[in-house]
């Protein structure tokens, strides 16, 4: 079967559309809940997190895990660590990285995952080559 002919079958057996209910709503945790749900999934799936109060601290947590030799890069402009480099032309200029800190748009309480589009990480290969 062509996918030409599964998509068309897949278009022509839709469900019927529903309306969503005019008062939908949904009540939030308050902002420490969803750290707490969060951090309990870190800890479910075998992940270290430490929670920092500032650059500087997160900074002395980085010196005092790594020799000053290792290759550190951070994408965070405040980080002592920060690199500004441009796209690479070839991603394997990466493959020493030790650690590369980079800063994510939010975090999913649900599964412990982070959301992080690549104009704030340069390159795609940069968080999963160190």
């Amino acid at each position: 079967m062509s996918g030409e002919k599964i998509l068309a079958g897949v278009l022509n057996n839709q469900p019927e559309k529903l309306k969503l209910p005019a008062d939908l709503k949904f009540k939030s945790p308050d902002r420490e809940e969803l750290i707490i749900g969060f951090v309990n999934v870190l800890i479910l799936i075998v992940v270290k997190m430490i929670r920092i109060k500032c650059i500087e601290e997160m900074d002395k947590y980085i010196s005092d895990l790594y020799k000053p030799s290792d290759r550190i890069t951070s994408t965070i402009p405040e980080s002592a660590y920060y690199t500004d480099f441009p796209m690479p032309d070839d991603p394997h200029q990466f493959k020493d990285i030790e650690l590369a800190v980079l800063k994510p748009h939010f975090g999913v309480a649900e599964n412990g995952a982070v959301w992080i589009t690549e104009e704030r990480m340069v390159n795609r290969v940069l968080p999963f080559i160190c």
